[in-house]
């Protein structure tokens, strides 16, 4: 899925295979961040996305789109929520 963070930064892809969750910049294809997965679970529309070290990403659909928001663990990235665009 590709990401919008916010405003004049790179378009970010998230992928979800093997157990990871990778989070990787579109114009390099540079892996930004690396998460293991403990667990995946889903939760009426939500899917919570729980890693080895505790962090916590939740992937959901509302009225305003498709959103992925880490809502546990330090706020190592550049933003807690991003809109999924495609």
């Amino acid at each position: 899925a590709i990401l919008e963070a916010v405003k004049d930064t790179p378009a970010l892809a998230i992928i979800i295979r093997n157990r990871e969750l990778l989070i990787s910049d579109c114009s390099n294809n540079a892996i930004i961040d690396r998460y293991e997965l403990s667990n995946v679970e889903e939760r009426e529309s939500k899917t919570i996305l729980t890693t080895a070290g505790g962090d916590e990403f939740v992937l959901e659909t509302t009225a305003d789109g498709r959103f992925l928001t880490k809502t546990k663990g330090k706020p190592n990235l550049p933003f807690d929520k991003m809109r999924i665009i495609r």
